[in-house]
């Protein structure tokens, strides 16, 4: 019945064409989620090396009065001083 109908031939054509387009979304957004998984992992450990990494320049930086040969190569590395407060805050009154 279809085959002799137009409108028939018509639909399935359109039928055809969103079951092909709704299988290459599908394929693209799995994909695109294996790649965003497998991307988050890799982010994980560069996060903990960077941790790693700044935890170890601050050793560094508080090392640096006992052995000053170090102290350019933390400045090569951006390692400087916490800034240490101006002032202490100011005390509040008594009531």
């Amino acid at each position: 019945m279809l085959k002799s109908n137009a409108i028939g031939t018509f639909l399935g054509g359109v039928f055809l064409i969103l079951a092909l387009g709704t299988a290459t979304l599908v394929f693209s957004y799995v994909h695109s989620l294996r790649i965003y998984l497998s991307t988050q992992g890799l982010a994980g450990v560069a996060t903990r090396n960077q941790a790693l990494l700044q935890n170890l320049l601050n050793e560094s930086v508080a090392q640096r009065e006992r052995i000053p040969e170090i102290v350019p190569l933390l400045q090569s590395l951006g390692g400087r001083p916490a800034a240490a407060p101006a002032q202490p805050p100011p005390k509040r009154p008594a009531k």
